[in-house]
């Protein structure tokens, strides 16, 4: 399959742009008026060609990296006590309810 003039142009373009200006592989698909996949599929043979990882093509320059860093929310620690009492809490409850049964199906049987 021929290659697209905007694909040539955003393989011309993409390392530059990334480096310097942060451009993601998102935003470059939105530039160059590309499907996300094949901005992906380009920057796969990018990195190829450059002997660099992948992943550096796909990273903010100098910002932590977080791929849709928008669908996901803070996380919150852990409050480990919280949940072993909640475990414990559960626990007990599980079995309750396998006495009840027992019970239940001993007075069935008789």
């Amino acid at each position: 399959m021929a290659e697209s003039e905007r694909t040539r142009k955003l393989r011309k373009e993409y390392v530059q742009l990334h480096f310097e200006d942060g451009l993601t592989p998102r935003e470059a698909a939105v530039r160059y008026n590309l499907h996300y996949t094949t901005v992906y599929r380009v920057l796969k043979d990018l990195a190829d060609q450059l002997g660099i990882p992948y992943e550096d093509l796909l990273e903010k320059p100098n910002a932590a990296h977080v791929m849709y860093d928008r669908m996901y929310e803070t996380v919150k620690p852990i409050n480990v006590e919280a949940l072993r009492i909640r475990l414990e809490d559960s626990r007990t409850k599980i079995r309750e309810c396998r006495t009840m049964i027992s019970k239940t199906l001993e007075n069935m049987t008789e």
